[in-house]
Order: C-alpha cells, then sequence, then structure tokens
C-alpha cells in the first residue's frame, strides 16, 4: 500500500531547452509514502496526459526526480517530474504505476 500526493506544479525554465511551439514546461512535485506494513518498491513510472495524449517526459536538471528503490514501511519520498505540455491546457492527467491517476486543473498563469 502507498499514497501518492502532487504537492505543487510550477512552469518551469529549463534554458537553453526551449518547448515545442504551444508548449511550456511544468515540473510536478510528488511526495511518495509506504502506508502499508513491509517494504514498498513503488512503481517506477509517472505519465502526464492532456486531452487524453501522453505529454512528453523531460529531464528537470534543478530538481530531483523521486528515488525509485525500496521503501521501508511509514516511510516518505520526495522529487519532481516534469513533462512538455500544452500551454493552453485546462488541466493534466497524471499517472503512477497501473492504481494512481490524479487530475490537477491548471492554475498557471
Amino acid at each position: 500500500h502507498y499514497s501518492v500526493i502532487c504537492a505543487s506544479f510550477e512552469k518551469i525554465d529549463r534554458s537553453p531547452f526551449t518547448p515545442d511551439d504551444g508548449y511550456m514546461y511544468v515540473t510536478f512535485h510528488f511526495r511518495i509514502k509506504n502506508t502499508g506494513i513491509g517494504k514498498l518498491n513503488p512503481p517506477a513510472s509517472f505519465y502526464c496526459s492532456v486531452n487524453g495524449e501522453i505529454c512528453s517526459k523531460t529531464w528537470d536538471s534543478e530538481r530531483k526526480e523521486p528515488p525509485m528503490g525500496t521503501l521501508p514501511a511509514g516511510v516518505s519520498t520526495t522529487g519532481n517530474i516534469c513533462f512538455e505540455v500544452p500551454v493552453d491546457a485546462e488541466s493534466f492527467e497524471i499517472r503512477y504505476g497501473d492504481y494512481v491517476t490524479i487530475h490537477i486543473d491548471n492554475t498557471l498563469e
């Protein structure tokens, strides 16, 4: 058992890299906690989609990604995942592993 929380998200600059026309880079900050009583090997994959279209995952050198090792019972880990998303996206759908889907309304300016 585990819980996944998207604590925040923000538009970022990845200079010297630039997103494709009509897109922006957004980094999502996640907290993953092992809520079970044994060790957990959390899923390694985050996916983001907008209107059913999968967004490209990109590396954010300024922030660490969530570690993908074994988590002891009761332990949390944090990190960021960055995606290239459409600038006009009304919402984001983040999928983590097979069981977690997080819907996030786009409140970025």
